[in-house]
């Protein structure tokens, strides 16, 4: 298959590129470089398409001629989101409206990565799938922003889509050096360089990290399957 990974220079973009590439299939690259390293595709034969979500007419062009597309772009972090939230929503929110359009045109398949975020603050564990979601931030508002134009699609023009909530990926090719590097990659960074590692709160709170591998796989199955499902599905490790 031809498939279209956007946000494919980042961390969980890069390991699917990579077994894409080694599954027989051709992937093609969507980013605009914010945050993603051109260095993580070097010595990869693959296709690459500069532009931002929230550009219509370049996503469209992206999009042209493909079987499907894996849409893990976003404009990450709550923090910045919080700082930021008109751009976290046009990249994320306009930007996922933007795909399932031009996948619409070419009958592609579409999986979304959603997060985990979108339960917000909503207590309940394990977090079941079908419980109520309470946004926190502007990013999981943009999140489930984009949740619904997924199934919104998929209920009106019969699209196969999939959304799959990704609870703290963590794993190769993740910065430790951004300003909003998740948890796992500063931490190890911190650790082998001497730094101190700074803990908030009391150290009980918890998180359910994923595994990118496991990650990689669900979506190469996915796309294998063309699975499509009218509700999200969490993704996570335990």
């Amino acid at each position: 298959m031809r498939v279209l990974v956007t946000g494919g220079s980042g961390f969980i973009g890069t390991n699917l590129v990579r077994r894409l590439i080694g599954s027989g299939h051709e992937p093609v690259v969507f980013d605009d470089f914010s945050t993603g390293l051109e260095s993580n595709l070097s010595g990869l034969d693959v296709e690459v398409h500069r532009g931002n979500l929230a550009d219509a007419s370049v996503v469209a062009a992206s999009v042209r001629g493909m079987d499907a597309v894996v849409h893990l772009g976003a404009r990450g972090s709550v923090p910045r989101s919080v700082a930021h939230p008109v751009a976290t929503h046009e990249v994320n929110a306009t930007g996922t409206l933007n795909v399932l359009e031009a996948a619409r045109l070419e009958n592609a398949y579409v999986v979304m990565s959603s997060s985990s975020s979108v339960f917000g603050a909503n207590p309940l564990l394990p977090k079941i799938e079908r419980t109520w979601t309470q946004p926190l931030s502007p990013y999981a508002a943009s999140k489930l922003a984009g949740e619904g134009y997924m199934l919104g699609y998929q209920a009106s023009y019969g699209m196969p889509t999939l959304v799959l909530r990704f609870f703290n990926v963590f794993g190769p090719w993740q910065r430790p050096d951004h300003d909003y590097a998740a948890v796992v990659p500063k931490w190890l960074w911190k650790a082998m360089t001497g730094q101190a590692i700074e803990v908030h709160g009391d150290g009980t709170q918890t998180r359910d990290f994923t595994y990118v591998d496991s990650v990689v796989d669900v979506l190469v199955d996915a796309l294998e399957r063309r699975v499509s499902l009218d509700s999200p599905v969490n993704l996570a490790f335990g």
